[in-house]
Order: structure tokens, then C-alpha cells, then sequence
């Protein structure tokens, strides 16, 4: 649930992670005070008008893509994987907005610091770098600070998160599709 800027406080995703198929979408936009469901094929498209993909918000499904190592380099003093994703075929590169990625991930624990996009002509588009990560006391990391460069438009969105909290007492109930304005 976004509580700031103003003009989305109040605006709430809701995402149903599956391993073997497509994640279930759900927004609910307080202006128009009901619920959309994001199809697949509007996964690859703006979030919320940033830089950001509907796709960007949720796991990506392993199996939709061929992996490669192609080498190794560092950001910021961290040693990393160079980890090139290609989309298996046209329908999954246009669910997701881009043909292949290449992740840049830090090899003493694993964490991605920076993802850089390309798209249908092969054309390096958009940087994702990801960092302030903290961990959390499930042991596993999170990140405070996600940014994102579109490199043909000239313009960036920073994802900044404040407080994280694990887990809820919340009923599994009111994890639906139907509760997301209440």
C-alpha cells in the first residue's frame, strides 16, 4: 500500500506469486475506488506512470527464460556474476517489456545490484540499480532503494522504501482481490 507521494496514497497491489505460472495481479487505484486486474499483457507497461513495469513489481516465472553466464565485473567494490536472461519466445518478451536482460549479481551472497535491459533490436534501454539492502531477521535481505534509467526517454523513478515489516497478523482473508480498498 503506497502512503506518499499524495497524488497514489492509498493506491494498493496486490500480487499472487505462483512457481508454475503466471502471477495474479490485482491494483486498487482510490481514485476511481475500485479494483483492476493486470492481465499478462499489460505486465511489460508503466507502473503507475514511472519507469518502473507492472513486471518490475512481482517475481519473474524462472522457466520464461534462457540463462548464460558471460563473465564477471564489479559495481560499487562488489564482486559480480554477469547473468544474461533471454526471453524463451516473442509472447513472453512482450509480457515483460524487453527480448533479454543481463543481471549483475554479487557473488558472496547472491544479491542484485544492477539489471540492465534491452530490447527487441538488441538496444541496451533501461538500467535498474538496487541497493540499500538489509537483513532482515527471517536472515534473508531486502532492498530500500530501487532506481530505475530509461535511457531513450531521459527519465528516472526511485522506489524508496522507509519501513519494511515482516510478516503480518493479518487473516489470509483479507488478501484478496475484493478487500484491497477497505
Amino acid at each position: 500500500k503506497f502512503i506518499s507521494p499524495a497524488d497514489v496514497s492509498g493506491t494498493t497491489m496486490l500480487i499472487y506469486d505462483y512457481e508454475d505460472k503466471q502471477d495474479d495481479m490485482w491494483l486498487y487505484l482510490p481514485s476511481l475506488r475500485r479494483t483492476r486486474r493486470i492481465v499478462s499483457s499489460e505486465k511489460g507497461k508503466s507502473f503507475m506512470g514511472s519507469e518502473f513495469t507492472n513486471a518490475d513489481m512481482g517475481k519473474p516465472n524462472l522457466n520464461d527464460f534462457n540463462y548464460k553466464l558471460t563473465g564477471t565485473s564489479e559495481i560499487e567494490q562488489k564482486n559480480c556474476w554477469k547473468i544474461e536472461s533471454v526471453c524463451k519466445d516473442e509472447n513472453i518478451a512482450a509480457e515483460n517489456g524487453f527480448k533479454s536482460k543481463i543481471a549483475y549479481i554479487e557473488k558472496n551472497n547472491y544479491l542484485t545490484h544492477k539489471v540492465e535491459y534491452y530490447d527487441q533490436n538488441n538496444e541496451l534501454f533501461k538500467i535498474m540499480t538496487i541497493s540499500a539492502y538489509k537483513k532482515q531477521t527471517n536472515g534473508k535481505f531486502f532492498a530500500y532503494t530501487m532506481e530505475v534509467r530509461n535511457l531513450q526517454s531521459n527519465r528516472r523513478s526511485v522506489m524508496q522504501v522507509d519501513a519494511f515489516q515482516l510478516g503480518s497478523n493479518l487473516m489470509e482473508e483479507h488478501f484478496s482481490p475484493t478487500n484491497l480498498g477497505k
